[in-house]
């Protein structure tokens, strides 16, 4: 019998960049899980997928970390794990796209989009989310599909080996209200990271 102090059936939560979100650890008996985005820009990180440690520091400036508390080991089946979540479950291609104008877009078009983005892609590191959504808002503008703009990210991945877990972000914000930003945000993150460089 295991003691109630014993270190292997606790984890730790901790506090992110982004006060009153905490980050926390599950583990499943049976299958792996992937990277499920949920409502309010809430997801789970899974096979896939990375978080941020502890002593990081968010591009906001605020410390990953600053609250660090215990929590007890959860145990969940990957079904069962589906089945708790429910409702906050987002899933791709659930959203309404009537009313809004789409173009029509070329293979080649896609292609010339993913080679102009890679380089910004590879070095964005942790502003790969906010470039993820503000791809997603630049595009929409522009009237593209969500297989178009999907296929731009997932060509990213692809030809970078970087941000798989961004994958499943295109379709949970796509015509949502969530804020993607756009040129603006994809110039700032620009300017930011040839900042670093240097």
């Amino acid at each position: 019998m295991q003691s109630a102090l014993d270190e292997s059936t606790w984890t730790f939560r901790y506090s992110t960049g982004t006060p009153g979100h905490y980050q926390y650890a599950f583990f499943l008996e049976d299958k792996p899980i992937g990277c499920v985005p949920l409502k309010d820009g809430a997801y789970i990180k899974g096979k896939g997928g990375f978080t941020v440690g502890p002593g990081s520091i968010h591009p906001n400036g605020r410390l990953y970390g600053l609250e660090i508390r215990y929590a007890r080991i959860a145990s969940v089946t990957h079904d069962n794990l589906m089945k708790m979540l429910g409702a906050q479950e987002r899933k791709p291609g659930s959203h309404s796209t009537q009313g809004k104008r789409t173009v029509a877009v070329a293979d080649q078009q896609i292609n010339d989009q993913a080679d102009q983005l890679l380089d910004l892609w590879i070095r964005a590191d942790h502003r790969r989310h906010d470039l993820t959504l503000a791809l997603v808002g630049f595009y929409e503008r522009r009237g593209w599909t969500l297989d178009n703009i999907q296929a731009v990210v997932d060509e990213l991945i692809e030809a970078s080996g970087k941000g798989h877990e961004h994958s499943s972000m295109v379709a949970s914000a796509f015509h949502t209200d969530r804020a993607k930003w756009g040129l603006p945000m994809i110039m700032a993150i620009e300017k930011e990271v040839s900042a670093n460089a240097h």
